[in-house]
């Protein structure tokens, strides 16, 4: 639970991060797009950084495989 405190002006941080792929929180989807500098998301408006934390995030499909190997598997499926 790191915090970057005036920094996260300038740098993207794990409390950022958290929010890019939270799924309990459905005013969070496709934000917090910068992967080192929050100037990208705050200049094209994806900068999301509200009071707390994420408690929910990552892949909310059931079908999503454990392990390392089946995860990267998993992402070249068939979509049809």
């Amino acid at each position: 639970d790191w915090r970057m405190g005036k920094l996260l002006w300038l740098l993207n941080g794990p409390e950022l991060h958290r929010w890019h792929p939270a799924n309990d929180d459905p005013k969070a989807y496709g934000l917090n797009l910068a992967t080192k500098f929050t100037v990208w998301d705050r200049l094209f408006g994806t900068y999301y950084a509200p009071e707390g934390r994420a408690l929910l995030y990552g892949p909310d499909d059931p079908n999503f495989p454990e392990g390392y190997i089946a995860q990267h598997v998993y992402a070249f499926r068939s979509l049809n």
